[in-house]
């Protein structure tokens, strides 16, 4: 009969390990190594450069049981060491295809290990610099081109060529993921551009006119203004090319359209004659662009507005230009109730350009006297005409803006038209956030006038 309580104690007095009844024994075994586990990140994973990546993971010896954090370190085989713990950032790491291994040591010198791959890939033009993922989009009506810069490195650019026809004129972008659509101005059509590889996929054309204004609605819609038909069409940027379709008339001098969503976008009427002259007051169409059908007709109370914004409010702010000497208005607009709300006053005259950061400032183009900035919570001027962000004159004054966009930072860009006779060259300028005291000049190409700011990462 074989004592099994005898050989269980043997087996915690001798820590060996002793045969029981029939079984033969055998030799005796020395401490095991640890077991190591990496939990984050996934083998495969794939970031870009300048991305921090987050390393957990955990070890269990058989002897010791849980190791502490101590006892743990992390390296890679591009980088090397990079500390311990159980839990670790590294900040940026390296471009390439890392192995990241995890080295558990127990307390009799015992290692185990458990690695995954990493890549950590080079960051392309479009995707900013490690510091700023941000690009900026100038529209060059002069240049027939649109340039594209860093903000974290303003010097490096790439510029897209529209065409070499005079008949090219661009008035802006609209961007939806990572493409943009430029309207030509009096070349009729719209054009469809791969902003990553900075190539143009395709053109949209009218069958006469021009194209003045455009604008992503819902998911793969673009709305295009014509001008001198005084219709709005769509088309589907997805399809390459061809031609605008689904055309609905619309108040006289259509020039910018605001989406809302995916059922209604609004298209901005000077109604202007064919002088040039205001016929009228200004108005805002409503559309849906599911239908392509008009809801509503908006006056604007005021003469030749052609730019407007949502606000974080949900009110669209329309700025009404007037005739480039009397002071400028804003008309404030309810899509809810498609009713126009209230008129504020006070803008410097030839205000045009609008665009609202997310804060809620509405910051107004004036081409006479630089930008102001008003609170549309507040209803009240932060910056006004008598002391506009501008980049000044030697001998007194402003240089002029014709458009403006907020960075992340809260910085406000803004672009300089240029003058030859006065040996003032175009620019888009930068200024700091809050206090905006310039702080940067930027080569922007012939002619800027439409700007926007995005990131791609």
């Amino acid at each position: 009969m074989t004592n099994t309580t005898l050989c269980s104690t043997t087996l915690l007095v001798l820590l060996a390990i002793t045969a029981c009844g029939d079984e033969a024994p055998t030799g005796p075994v020395g401490p095991s190594a640890p077991t190591a586990v990496i939990t984050s990140p996934a083998s495969g994973l794939a970031i870009h450069e300048g991305t921090p990546v987050s390393l957990a993971g955990a070890a269990n010896d058989p002897q010791d049981g849980t190791l502490g954090d101590a006892a743990l370190a992390w390296s890679s085989s591009i980088d090397g060491a990079l500390g311990t713990g159980s839990a670790l950032e590294v900040a940026s790491p390296s471009v390439g295809v890392h192995t990241i291994t995890l080295t558990a040591t127990d307390s009799d010198g015992n290692t185990g290990n458990a690695s995954v791959s990493l890549l950590v890939e080079e960051l392309e033009f479009i995707d900013g610099t490690v510091g700023d993922p941000q690009i900026g989009f100038v529209v060059n009506s002069s240049g027939n081109a649109v340039r594209l810069f860093q903000l974290g490195d303003p010097g490096e650019s790439r510029d897209i060529a529209l065409g070499a026809s005079s008949a090219v004129t661009p008035t802006g972008i609209s961007i939806r993921g990572e493409t943009g659509v430029v309207p030509l101005g009096n070349a009729a059509s719209v054009a469809v551009i791969d902003l990553r590889s900075q190539q143009i996929d395709g053109y949209f054309l009218f069958e006469s006119g021009n194209a003045t204004g455009s604008a992503f609605v819902g998911a793969g819609t673009v709305l295009a203004a014509n001008q001198q038909t005084d219709q709005v069409g769509r088309f589907m940027p997805g399809q390459g090319g061809g031609s605008i379709g689904d055309l609905v008339s619309v108040t006289q001098f259509p020039t910018g359209i605001v989406p809302f969503s995916d059922s209604l976008a609004f298209v901005i009427s000077a109604n202007l004659d064919d002088s040039y002259a205001p016929a009228g007051d200004g108005v805002v169409t409503a559309i849906d662009p599911r239908t392509m059908t008009v809801t509503a007709e908006i006056e604007t109370g005021g003469t030749n507005p052609q730019f407007g914004d949502i606000g974080p409010d949900g009110l669209l702010y329309v700025m009404n230009t007037g005739d480039y000497v009397t002071p400028s208005t804003l008309a404030i607009i309810d899509p809810g109730s498609l009713a126009r709300v209230e008129v504020v006053e006070g803008f410097p005259s030839g205000s045009g350009h609008v665009h609202i950061s997310q804060g809620g400032t509405l910051f107004a183009s004036a081409f006479f006297t630089g930008t102001v900035a008003w609170n549309t919570a507040t209803r009240a001027f932060v910056r006004d005409g008598s002391n506009p962000i501008c980049a000044p004159l030697d001998g007194g004054g402003c240089r002029g803006a014709f458009a403006v966009h907020t960075a992340a930072d809260g910085a406000l860009y803004q672009t300089f038209f240029g003058s030859a006779s006065a040996g003032l060259p175009p620019q888009v300028f930068r200024y700091a956030p809050e206090t905006f005291a310039l702080t940067d000049s930027i080569d922007s190409g012939l002619g800027p006038v439409g700007l926007e700011i995005r990131g791609f990462r």
